[in-house]
């Protein structure tokens, strides 16, 4: 073998490793986070369920619990409702959503991170609502009015497309009820995160201020003694 060759089988040597040990193996895993934002999501999650203001829900799967506690303060500016939603729902005879029912919800959605100097912040992620914190605010989603019933807030089923936690405490909600809710990473995006846009990592606690503002029945007279939220919102 001549020089050149002893070259090229060190070269070949060189870009395996660096292959794999940029990830290339598939026994990798891209969506993997470190231990710092593990054990920060998991200490957040801790102080809410020691928050004695918090009320611990056990999640309707059964394998984890959310924390909530109700909002009294102007986290949810009134505006003018229309009194029907376009989607034909059922409610239970006392007042709460079942799973495939159909709901609307104004809400926002958050999550608590560290800037590279350490300093705790806030990210919003989701919502129908202006961030009032920031000026100006960080976005508008369809706070405006959802273009198909032009109702404030966002009309949908409760079902899988939900994380569990954030289905489980809106099946514990009436019409009217304003909530903020904690919601564990086990019940929310779990250890990969939202990879659809790639915005929640993996392990993160979620945060949600949420109004469940109507709940309409198929029948408007199949249960009378329920409140399905009316007036405006």
């Amino acid at each position: 073998m001549n020089k050149r060759f002893y070259i090229l089988i060190a070269l070949v040597a060189v870009l395996s490793i660096a292959f794999y040990s940029c990830g290339g193996s598939s026994n990798s895993n891209p969506y993997e986070v470190d231990d710092d934002w593990k054990a920060y999501q998991n200490n957040i999650y801790r102080e809410i369920a020691n928050d004695p203001s918090y009320t611990d829900l056990l999640c309707m799967t059964q394998n984890g619990y959310v924390y909530y506690k109700p909002l009294t303060g102007n986290e949810f500016p009134p505006v003018v409702a229309p009194t029907s939603l376009g989607i034909t729902p059922k409610i239970t005879q006392n007042g709460y959503p079942y799973f495939n029912d159909s709901v609307r919800v104004r809400y926002l959605g958050w999550y608590h991170y560290q800037d590279t100097e350490g300093n705790d912040k806030i990210h919003y992620f989701d919502g129908t609502e202006n961030d009032e914190v920031n000026n100006p605010p960080l976005y508008q989603f369809n706070n405006q009015a959802d273009p198909k019933d032009k109702a404030p807030g966002r009309g949908f089923r409760i079902s899988n497309n939900l994380t569990s936690g954030f289905a489980s405490m809106l099946q514990n909600m009436k019409a009217g009820d304003k909530v903020q809710v904690c919601i564990p990473y086990n019940l929310a995006y779990g250890e990969y995160g939202e990879t659809n846009s790639g915005t929640i990592k993996g392990h993160t606690t979620l945060f949600f201020n949420i109004y469940l503002v109507r709940i309409i029945p198929v029948n408007l007279g199949e249960f009378p003694g329920a409140d399905t939220g009316e007036g405006n919102h």
